[in-house]
């Protein structure tokens, strides 16, 4: 397709301001202007487009930036001049939106472009192709044309967060100088050696025998038992699709469930995926999986304006899990009644495994609990988030009670609370 380039209006404008002066001149002008045009529109559909090639990353972490790197190949005799600008999905473009730029390739050489990516989005995103406009050789017009990419990126959670992290515990390295070896229940692990009574130590593991012949309290050290299993479960209702801070509540908590995965996989435990709302959207079993099965599983994952099914999801997994497992749950609560199913469910969970629930909060709702209240209005929200932070907090040390460990986080500080309170509780051997 070919469309009038400035140069043509210019000289379009000086041959009807001959009409004034000399009609016949300035027709003939204008006639001559649409044979060259002609011509033009001619030689530039004849050239053709020029060589292009694309290339990018495959895959993203969410929250990363890349560039979609464009490479113009000019075979001819003569500079091009064009303008090029990418077809992206929105879930790909950074603040600035979408960019045109513009190239001059001189004869039989290369030029390269570039145009930036952001990854906003999980899951997979097509860049379906190139637009561009080249300059015909005599700069009259404008010749468009469309070049196919038929490219795809990989948007994955948690990527970004792994680079992040800087824990001791992930070097497998250090866990052959003796950084792995934890303290565990009697019946867990292998004896590995004998050290002096801390504070904090389980009184089962004291050893009687040693201690009596050293004259001070004694107790076995075990090496933690490989291969445990960790289920991570999360929730994609409603709750989870709000906003905090421009990210969802689930961008948060699948961040965390990766960057969880890759850990326990360091620690050689059974790694499982379970995500469900009014339905079970995934559930994998606890195994050594590859590095990246579990990001790909979660990169589609989107929360769903609904009520979770807690009764018929939590049986679905109970019934899934062949042996004791820890389970970390990433969701939220608020009052008891609306919270009651998954409460309950879950303690009965806690009767043969050990439940982890990593409960997402707002910020804001503590926030408008202790806001100043000028007028009435501020009154009547600061009252009703008062009452949704007590409701709460009554809803978790219910849970607490039950025998679930509970991590009340800030979706922003998710990430390294999930992992803390996973290191905890190797260390403990409470599973």
């Amino acid at each position: 397709m070919a469309l009038p380039a400035r140069r043509l209006f210019v000289l379009a404008a000086l041959a009807a301001a001959l009409l004034a002066l000399d009609p016949a001149l300035g027709f003939g002008g204008l006639a001559l202007l649409a044979l060259l045009f002609a011509l033009d529109v001619w030689l530039a559909r004849r050239l053709g487009p020029p060589a292009i090639s694309a290339s990018h990353k495959r895959r993203l972490g969410q929250g990363q930036d890349d560039a979609l790197r464009v490479e113009v190949d000019n075979r001819s005799g003569r500079t091009l001049a064009l303008r090029l600008a990418a077809e992206l999905p929105a879930a790909l473009l950074g603040p600035g939106g979408a960019e045109i730029v513009s190239l001059r390739v001189p004869p039989r050489a290369r030029a390269t472009a570039s145009f930036p990516l952001h990854a906003g989005s999980r899951g997979r995103h097509a860049l379906p192709a190139l637009h561009g406009r080249l300059a015909a050789p005599l700069g009259l017009a404008w010749w468009t044309f469309r070049h196919p990419l038929d490219l795809a990126i990989d948007v994955l959670p948690g990527v970004r967060e792994l680079a992040g992290q800087r824990l001791l515990a992930w070097n497998p390295r250090l866990r052959h100088a003796g950084l792995h070896v934890v303290r565990q229940r009697e019946d867990r692990g292998a004896f590995e050696s004998l050290r002096e009574y801390a504070l904090g130590d389980d009184p089962r593991r004291m050893d009687w025998k040693a201690t009596a012949r050293r004259g001070r309290h004694i107790v076995r050290v075990y090496e933690a038992e490989r291969s445990q299993a960790v289920m991570l479960c999360i929730d994609a209702g409603r709750l989870m699709g709000e906003s905090i801070g421009g990210r969802d509540r689930l961008d948060a908590a699948v961040a965390a469930a990766v960057v969880l995965a890759r850990l326990a996989a360091l620690w050689d435990d059974d790694v499982g995926l379970f995500a469900f709302s009014d339905r079970v959207h995934v559930l994998l079993p606890p195994g050594q999986h590859p590095p990246d099965r579990i990001a790909l599983l979660l990169a589609d994952l989107a929360a769903r304006p609904v009520e979770p099914d807690y009764p018929h999801a939590l049986a679905r997994l109970s019934r899934s899990l062949k042996r004791r497992s820890l389970l970390v749950f990433f969701s939220d609560v608020i009052d008891g009644e609306t919270s009651a199913p998954l409460a309950a469910h879950v303690a009965q969970l806690a009767r043969r495994h050990l439940p982890l629930f990593v409960a997402l909060r707002h910020p804001g709702l503590a926030a408008a609990a202790i806001a100043p209240a000028q007028e009435l209005p501020d009154a009547y929200r600061r009252a009703a988030a008062t009452e949704l932070v007590l409701a709460r907090a009554r809803t978790l040390a219910g849970m607490r009670r039950a025998g679930i460990v509970i991590a009340d986080v800030a979706p922003d500080a998710v990430v390294s609370a999930t992992v803390n309170q996973y290191l905890r509780i190797k260390r403990s051997g409470a599973l």
